[in-house]
């Protein structure tokens, strides 16, 4: 799984795995910005009840049956920004989209 993300080119350390003795120092960290779980993972449920507990900002668990959709959607991001005041209204005026190609 660790190789898959760096094939992607993301530096090495941005993402870590965790191993089972480290999951409740992990989960209860401050910098912790969300958790990435394999659909199939038996521990899908306890991660994501961990971080609902939580104070704070809402965390999310990401998942997905095929770790190649998976990486995809850590490393892929799409913005859509949206200002109404200057077209009166009118969204399509004002709306940028980048197509995927």
């Amino acid at each position: 799984f660790r190789d898959k993300f760096i094939a992607t080119g993301v530096a090495e350390g941005v993402f870590q795995v965790a191993k089972p003795n480290q999951l409740q120092a992990i989960l209860a960290h401050p910098h912790l910005a969300g958790a990435v779980v394999a659909a199939r993972s038996s521990r899908l449920g306890y991660f994501s009840q961990q971080l609902a507990q939580r104070k704070g900002a809402i965390l999310p668990v990401i998942s997905s049956e095929y770790y190649d959709t998976l990486i995809k959607r850590l490393i892929t991001e799409k913005t859509i920004s949206i200002d109404t005041t200057a077209s009166g209204g009118n969204t399509s005026l004002m709306t940028l989209v980048e197509d995927d190609e």
